[in-house]
C-alpha cells in the first residue's frame, strides 16, 4: 500500500515500541506508529485504551488536512471486535442523522463524522488466546464459537451498511485467526442515490446529447431542476453547487440566476469557466476532507478512467478495448477507475447494478494487463469531479458525469468517436475550446 498509493498507515500497539524502524525511516510523514490500543468504552479513554473516536481523530488528519478512513485492519478478541464495531455502528447511524435532506434527498458532502468509518474493515477472529496446541475437544468448541460470533459481528454491523465479502479461516488450526473482510456498500457501488445528486443533469449534461429525451424539451423540468439546484445550494454553500452560484451570482450581479426561479436563467448555462472556479474554491474549502489519493491523481503518470456501467448496458467492450489501446500507448503508472457512484439506483436494484459495475471493472483490469488499475472509491460526486479537474489524463465513457469530466479537465481527453457522435454542436464546440487536448480514438 506504501508503494503503490498516497495512503497514509497508522499502526496502533499498545505497551510496546515501533519495530522495524527502517519502514519508518523510509517513508517518513506516511507511516506513523501509536502506543494505544482500541478498548475504550464508547465515549470514554484511558491512558492507553483509546476509543475508536479517538484513535480515528488520530489517525484522519495530517498536515492539518482530513481524510476518508479507507481500511481498518484489525486482529482482536471476538468481544473487542463487537464493541469497535458497535462504536463504528454508531457512528454511521450519527452521521445519517446529522444529513440534510433535500427534495427527499440525502446529503453528507458537509458532515465529516462519515469519514471516521473505515470503508474496509479487516478483522481476525481468535477465541484460544493464541496457544499452539489444544486437544480436539476444545478445537471444535472454539471453532464453534468463531463461526457463531462471526455471524453475531455480521449483525452488529450489517445493518450500517455493511457487507460480510470474504472469509478465510482453516478448520484444521482453530488457533490461527479467522478473517473477515467487511465492505461500506459505497465501496461496491450500492451507494444511497440520494447521496450522489446527479452532477450531470444539475448541470444540464443531457441537453447537449443529439435529440434529449422529451423530458428535457419540457420547461416546467427545466424549471424544476433550477429550484433543485437552488434548494442544494442554499442549504449546502461549501458544494460545488453552492460554490458555482455564489460565483454566478458576483459575476452578473444578480441580474439572471440559474438558481433561482424569479430571476431570468444566466445563458449559456453551465459556464465552463464558472465549473472550473466552483472546483478551485471547493478544492481550497477549509476543512474539505482530502481523498487518500487525490496526490495519485494529479500526476503526469496517472489516466482517471469514468466508467457508466452499472445502471445501463453501454458498449462495454469496444469501450474497453479503446482503454486498453490507449493504456498500451501512454506510459501510466496508476489507472485509477471510477464511476460506480453515478449510475442512478432510484429505478432499480442497486446490487444488481453493482455486480453489473463490478464486472466491468474486472473486465477492465483484465484488459489492461499489468497495468496498476485501481478501484476509485467516491466521497461524493463533486469530490469525483474536482479529482478528474485536477487530473492531467482522463478517459470519458457515457453519461452526463462523463460529459462534465471532459469539459472541466484541463489535460488530456480520451474518449470513442461513438461518444462525440452522440453530442450537439454546442457541446462539440466547449469540448474544443484549446483549453484541453482532446484524443479521439
Amino acid at each position: 500500500m506504501l508503494l503503490t498509493t498516497a495512503c497514509y498507515v497508522e499502526m496502533f500497539q499498545c505497551g510496546s515500541e515501533a519495530t522495524s524502524k527502517h519502514i519508518f525511516e523510509r517513508f517518513p510523514g506516511r507511516l506513523r506508529f501509536h502506543p494505544f490500543c482500541a478498548g475504550g468504552e464508547a465515549g470514554e479513554s484511558t491512558k492507553q485504551l483509546l476509543t475508536w473516536l479517538s484513535m480515528a481523530n488520530a489517525s484522519s488528519s495530517h498536515r492539518g488536512v482530513r481524510s476518508q478512513i479507507l481500511v481498518l485492519k484489525m486482529d482482536v478478541e471476538i468481544d473487542m471486535a463487537l464493541g469497535l464495531l458497535s462504536q463504528i455502528a454508531a457512528l454511521r447511524a450519527q452521521a445519517t442523522k446529522k444529513s440534510v435532506q433535500i427534495d427527499g434527498a440525502t446529503h453528507f458532502s458537509e458532515n465529516p463524522l462519515h469519514i471516521f468509518a473505515p470503508l474496509q474493515l479487516s478483522v481476525g477472529l481468535s477465541a484460544t488466546g493464541g496457544q499452539k496446541v489444544i486437544s480436539s475437544e476444545r478445537a471444535q468448541r472454539d471453532l464453534g464459537f468463531v463461526r457463531i460470533n462471526s455471524s453475531q459481528l455480521s449483525l452488529e454491523i450489517e445493518p450500517s451498511g455493511y457487507q460480510l465479502v470474504d472469509r478465510q479461516g482453516s478448520p484444521e488450526c482453530v488457533h490461527c485467526p479467522s478473517r473477515l473482510l467487511f465492505a461500506h456498500n459505497s465501496l461496491l457501488g450500492e451507494n444511497n442515490h440520494a447521496d450522489l445528486y446527479s452532477v450531470g443533469d444539475r448541470f444540464h449534461m443531457p441537453s447537449f446529447v443529439s435529440g434529449p429525451s422529451e423530458l428535457w424539451t419540457k420547461k416546467v423540468f427545466r424549471e424544476a431542476l433550477r429550484t433543485s439546484r437552488g434548494r442544494i445550494a442554499k442549504a449546502l454553500p461549501g458544494s460545488l453547487l453552492g460554490h458555482y452560484s455564489a460565483l454566478e451570482a458576483a459575476a452578473t450581479q444578480g441580474n439572471c440566476s440559474s438558481f433561482k426561479s424569479k430571476l431570468p436563467l444566466c445563458p449559456g448555462f453551465p459556464s465552463v469557466s464558472l465549473l472550473r472556479a466552483a472546483l478551485d474554491d471547493l478544492g481550497r474549502r477549509p476543512g474539505r476532507v482530502l481523498h487518500a489519493f487525490e496526490a495519485i491523481h494529479a500526476l503526469e503518470a496517472t489516466l482517471l478512467v469514468h466508467l457508466r456501467s452499472g445502471d445501463m448496458r453501454f458498449d462495454d467492450d469496444a469501450h474497453l478495448e479503446a482503454l486498453a489501446q490507449v493504456v498500451a500507448k501512454g506510459r501510466f503508472r496508476h489507472v485509477r477507475v471510477l464511476g460506480a457512484a453515478h449510475g442512478d439506483t432510484r429505478y432499480g436494484d442497486p446490487r444488481e447494478f453493482a455486480k453489473n459495475y463490478l464486472e466491468t471493472f474486472s473486465k477492465a483490469r483484465h484488459a489492461m494487463g499489468q497495468c496498476n488499475v485501481t478501484y476509485h472509491v467516491s466521497i461524493s460526486p463533486d469530490d469525483d469531479l474536482y479529482q478528474i479537474y485536477i487530473s492531467r489524463h482522463f478517459f470519458a465513457h457515457h453519461g452526463g458525469f462523463s460529459m462534465a469530466g471532459s469539459l472541466v479537465t484541463r489535460g488530456t481527453v480520451y474518449t470513442r468517436a461513438a461518444f462525440l457522435e452522440s453530442k450537439e454542436p454546442g457541446f462539440l464546440e466547449l469540448l474544443r475550446d484549446g483549453s484541453r487536448n482532446l484524443v479521439v480514438m
